[in-house]
């Protein structure tokens, strides 16, 4: 039996107490009435306070049919731990047994219960992307993982990992994209020599200095939104960079590290405490040159937008929850001519009442305005 605590009665439950035709004496007091004790029997597969369950061990052989494979030798493997209960793998093991599986160029083991990665060193030849999304790792069997020589994306988002050091002694000369978004890393490390990589993704961790990838030089896209950085720095030498994300951190400046990135194309820096864009725009890409065409600045605090008329290839804008408060504010988009879309909801502005009007007729080429479609006559 177990036993379950129940607050007292409600007094809505019981009949009127009403002194002239009620037994007073009779009635049960309310106020002191203690909690009441069920002892109910205990509920069907419950198990003691000190008797914990053992995790089943479920391997990916386990959740396979492999009587609807038709194919001889099998490319991919996949397992989606959310499609049904019993298919949540707890241990890579056990792949080299199947025949089927000896040649696998791509391992996908998806929102399951993998703590560890192991059991994939006979994979070394073959196996080319290896995604072990939405698990529990926080640890690395390096023999396994040192001998994938052959891979080109690795992703190891939402699990447990601290520590990304154990890159420094994986020799992946073909690595092109590599995925650590939401786990528990405080450092940038292990990506010297990684010049392959063109896709890095480290955001929703807790880094707080960018560093460590300016040996990366082939990085086209860069995500670390939702982390702590307060400097944007350390992108020396990174001019493949096409795309960059660094919202929500604690940037309070754009420094000098854009100027050069000359393949930009979208900037999102959304959710931070950046006020201006640098005199006359001088922290932007170089005008000269510049291919930026999205920009996100949204939920920063703008008071001005002075020198962004020099992104010249700018499209869209994204500039809500701003401080700009006049229509003689947002005089340098008008000489934006490819721009056709611009978010300012939340912003001082929009309150205007001629606000969209306005707007339409300072910027021609617009099409979109906060999330409404621009109509003209």
């Amino acid at each position: 039996e177990y036993s379950m605590t129940l607050p007292p009665p409600q007094i809505e439950n019981y009949p009127s107490l009403d002194s002239q035709t009620s037994d007073v004496g009779n009635a049960p007091d309310l106020n002191n009435m203690a909690e009441c004790v069920v002892c109910l029997p205990p509920p069907p597969n419950s198990h003691s306070r000190n008797e914990i369950p053992a995790l089943r061990v479920v391997l990916p052989i386990d959740v396979i049919d492999f009587d609807s494979q038709a194919e001889d030798d099998l490319s991919s493997l996949v397992v989606i731990g959310t499609s049904s209960r019993d298919s949540k793998v707890t241990k890579i093991a056990g792949l080299e047994t199947q025949k089927k599986l000896l040649n696998l160029q791509e391992v996908i083991l998806r929102s399951c219960l993998i703590s560890k990665i192991e059991g994939l060193k006979h994979l070394a030849g073959s196996l080319t992307k290896l995604e072990l999304y939405d698990n529990q790792i926080d640890e690395v069997d390096m023999d396994c993982l040192t001998s994938l020589h052959s891979l080109r994306i690795l992703d190891l988002s939402f699990n447990a990992l601290r520590s990304m050091d154990f890159l420094a002694e994986c020799n992946f000369v073909q690595l092109e994209e590599l995925y650590l978004a939401q786990n528990k890393l405080r450092k940038i490390e292990g990506l010297e020599g990684k010049t392959s990589l063109k896709v890095l993704d480290l955001g929703a961790n807790r880094i707080r200095v960018i560093e460590g990838i300016s040996s990366c030089t082939s990085l086209k896209s860069l995500w670390l939104g939702k982390n702590k950085i307060e400097e944007l720095a350390g992108l020396e030498g990174l001019t493949c960079l096409e795309q960059l994300d660094v919202q929500n951190n604690r940037l309070t400046s754009l420094g000098r590290c854009l100027r050069d990135m000359h393949r930009l194309r979208e900037l999102y820096l959304a959710c931070n405490a950046i006020k201006s864009l640098g005199p006359q725009g001088q922290d932007l890409p170089s005008h000269e040159a510049t291919q930026l065409t999205t920009l996100d600045l949204s939920s920063n605090g703008l008071g001005s937008i002075e020198g962004i008329e020099s992104q010249q290839r700018l499209q869209e804008l994204w500039i809500s929850s701003s401080e700009l408060s006049s229509f003689a504010a947002l005089e340098p988009l008008c000489r934006l001519p490819l721009l056709n879309c611009v978010y300012l909801e939340h912003s001082p502005i929009a309150k205007d009442f001629e606000y969209r009007k306005r707007l339409t007729v300072m910027i021609p080429t617009l099409e979109q305005l906060d999330a409404t479609t621009v109509h003209r006559l």
